[in-house]
């Protein structure tokens, strides 16, 4: 057991559970024949969460595959998703940024689990995304205008106002109000298992985006997934697309065991926090590098205003 936050594991079988009427694409609309655009079938379905099971079949996506939380996708051997345009960013789990930001009331210590707010607005099983103006100094965001953040989640509340909030794990950096710190409440996606994702075939000319594109999400799993570019071993970079991008928001992404081949940039970048990455193939044709898993920035979240 990793120091992710496996409560997604008992989450993550509840929700599997949760919803028996799920069950097979293909008789919820996907036609798997590699010609028709099932990507519209596929959401329908999928938007719902639940277990999500596809059979054998070529599954063509013009559109990307938005996965929503509690969803347990699982593919069977011979099932493969392929892209249906050039530059498909294939699979999304994605929350959204918040919406509004609140200055804070009071200093936030670094490694701190609590935080003190006048306004009694946030709740148990919240998330909470903090930033600041103060400039990250450390790792490779330093110097180049990247400012600290991180996203939480509320355990617990007490107090009548001011209110104690506290966190499911400490903040990595001080958050002062006088840097201007403040705090917003994002959309998170949770409790995803994504089980022999099979993304695209070895053809060496329909270029995908992204593989899989997680942004504010929590609790996921990824088990097996082998994920295919479409660069040639002696063409030129391609730039952009990598296999998984574990971007900003993210908290607690557990990856077992990926195949990841022709890439043209990473096979797996990572911004988020509490990443595992689980033994496997990762062979790039990028002339760039020979690894093809790569962090994109040491500390887990930043924010820019450019």
């Amino acid at each position: 057991m990793s120091a992710l936050d496996f409560t997604a594991r008992a989450l993550a079988l509840r929700a599997t559970q949760q919803i028996k009427q799920g069950g097979s694409v293909i008789l919820n609309g996907a036609r798997a024949d590699g010609q028709a655009d099932d990507a519209a079938a596929l959401n329908g379905f999928i938007a719902h969460g639940g277990f999500v099971d596809f059979p054998q079949g070529d599954y063509r996506v013009g559109t990307t595959l938005e996965v929503s939380s509690d969803t347990h996708i699982r593919m069977a051997p011979g099932a493969r998703l392929l892209p249906g345009t050039a530059n498909t960013t294939m699979v999304s789990i994605q929350g959204t940024a918040p919406a509004a930001w609140v200055a804070l009331t009071s200093n936030i210590a670094k490694g701190a689990k609590t935080w003190t707010h006048t306004s009694g607005a946030y709740s148990v099983g919240q998330w909470v995304e903090f930033r600041s103006n103060a400039l990250c100094t450390s790792g490779p965001n330093a110097g180049i205008g990247s400012k600290i953040a991180c996203v939480r989640k509320i355990v617990k509340k007490t107090g009548t106002g001011p209110y104690t909030y506290t966190l499911n794990k400490g903040v990595l950096d001080h958050f002062n109000t006088a840097d201007s710190a403040e705090v917003g409440m994002p959309t998170m996606v949770e409790n995803v298992i994504l089980e022999n994702l099979t993304l695209n075939r070895e053809n060496y000319t329909t270029h995908i985006s992204y593989g899989i594109y997680l942004r504010y999400c929590a609790n996921v799993r990824i088990i097996n997934p082998t994920i295919i570019g479409s660069k040639d071993k002696i063409g030129a970079d391609v730039v952009s697309p990598d296999g998984i991008k574990v971007n900003y928001g993210c908290f607690g992404v557990e990856i077992e065991n990926p195949t990841l081949k022709h890439l043209g940039w990473y096979g797996i970048s990572v911004a988020g926090e509490q990443v595992r990455i689980g033994a496997g193939s990762r062979r790039t044709c990028a002339t760039r590098s020979q690894s093809s898993i790569r962090p994109m920035v040491s500390r887990p979240t930043c924010w820019s205003t450019a």
